[in-house]
């Protein structure tokens, strides 16, 4: 038996395709196969092999790094002046994720969505948009986080940090609030809002005087036109990637408006991930509705209300149990002892 050492897990394999192939060097497989033995084929010994596992990994790495050219990693470390580079020296220096303080053991490399790495940029103009924010993905203000925590980020969330979530959770443990009447309250308030004019909820400008900002102030204080704006969005996003059909849309927007609303009251206005109490006003608590199923639209049955910081957006569903394990494993706040 013949056997190959990786050049990046510096781990010994049988040198069979099973473990590598000659992708690993961008050679013509069928060229440095050709006539050899089903098993053995002629993989040179090569310092610059990678085993199947350590190319998908590395393939993975470029796949996420590619839209951020201008990340590099410090001079004269030995890492490669790149992307991919600047991503295995943050790697090696990686000790726990800065928003949700899970220690480097809970993550895996690879498109892994439950413990997968995610690229955060600190400083972002939510206003320019997504070509500003590649823009702005600099070596210095770039950093690895999970990915299930890698929301957009704004000047209403300019900086991402889960400690007050978990204080949250550490206050319930600790002083046993009653919960229903704590949710009872907030779906009195919210039934208000909902019935209420703009002007009852606190909109102060007139959309004759100043018309960006009074949308502005509705969009913050409004709940029925916040609901709306989720709602419209939703299925004009839905119809686009024809997860539902384009046939009544003005019935289907008033319908899930209708919906959206009967679910947050359900749910007695708390979060579904973290059970934290969630907020009108924009910010991290900021209710957000998150599809369940990626492959369906944002029909009923598929739709949980969560907080806005609990909502990333790029595939990542973050569940009570995955916020707990998160709580449990967290470095950021000291967990209670419990009899």
């Amino acid at each position: 038996m013949r056997y190959m050492k990786c050049c990046h897990c510096e781990k010994w394999k049988e040198r069979t395709t099973e473990y590598f192939t000659a992708a690993g060097v961008n050679g013509d497989i069928e060229k440095w196969f050709r006539g050899s033995i089903p098993g053995y084929e002629p993989i040179g010994n090569n310092q610059t092999v990678p085993c199947n596992r350590c190319f998908k990994k590395l393939d993975w790495i470029r796949g996420i790094v590619h839209k951020y050219p201008k990340l590099r990693p410090p001079e004269n470390l030995g890492y490669p002046d790149s992307p991919v580079g600047w991503f295995h020296h943050s790697w090696d220096n990686f000790v726990s994720c800065p928003i949700t303080g899970l220690p480097k053991s809970f993550f895996k490399l690879g498109p892994n969505r439950k413990n997968g790495i995610g690229i955060n940029n600190q400083i972002i103009n939510i206003f320019e948009g997504r070509k500003y924010s590649q823009k702005t993905h600099r070596s210095e203000t770039t950093e690895l986080c999970a990915n299930f925590a890698n929301v957009q980020q704004g000047e209403k969330i300019p900086i991402l940090n889960w400690s007050s979530f978990y204080e949250n959770l550490v206050d319930l443990i600790e002083n046993d609030i009653d919960l229903q009447i704590e949710e009872d309250t907030m779906i009195k308030i919210i039934n208000k809002n909902w019935e209420n004019a703009p002007y009852e909820n606190g909109v102060t400008t007139l959309p004759k005087e100043n018309p960006i900002l009074y949308r502005k102030e509705v969009y913050e204080l409004h709940l029925r036109r916040i609901i709306s704006i989720f709602a419209n969005r939703h299925v004009e996003s839905d119809i686009k990637a024809e997860r539902i059909e384009s046939s009544n849309i003005k019935e289907v927007k008033s319908s899930l408006r209708k919906y959206y609303f009967e679910l947050l009251v359900k749910q007695g206005f708390r979060c579904a991930t973290s059970l934290m109490m969630m907020t009108i006003e924009n910010g991290p608590r900021r209710f957000s509705f998150d599809r369940i199923n990626d492959k369906l639209g944002h029909i009923p049955g598929n739709v949980r209300a969560v907080c806005r910081i609990f909502n990333p957006g790029n595939g990542c569903h973050m569940s009570l149990n995955l916020f707990m394990q998160a709580f449990l494993e967290q470095t950021i706040i000291p967990i209670p002892k419990t009899s």
